[in-house]
């Protein structure tokens, strides 16, 4: 079993299916009954908030959480088997958080 701790996920950039970096991982949602990891917290690059259909903040950006199940492989960056029009489709219909189309 390969084990990744925490501190070396955070500040790691995310990159869609079609090789687009899209944000850097923030956080971690875990399932703290089942001790499981459910989600990425990813922090969104700025320019690409009005793609997801959020706002800009006066100040940094904002985070979405991205389903465990969509990462296809983690190396020096985290890799999505979704391309970035994918993931922004799926988080305008499901709302906060993105999951398994």
């Amino acid at each position: 079993m390969s084990e990744i701790k925490f501190d070396e996920m955070k500040g790691k950039g995310v990159l869609s299916q079609d090789g687009r970096e899209f944000g850097s991982v923030d956080g971690l949602v875990i399932d703290h009954a089942a001790w499981h990891v459910t989600a990425l917290v990813v922090k969104l690059e700025r320019e690409l908030l009005e793609q997801f259909g959020m706002k800009k903040p006066m100040f940094g950006t904002t985070t979405i959480e991205l389903n465990v199940d969509l990462v296809s492989g983690i190396g020096d960056k985290v890799i999505l088997h979704k391309s970035l029009a994918d993931l922004t489709d799926i988080y305008r219909d499901k709302g906060k958080s993105v999951d398994e189309g």
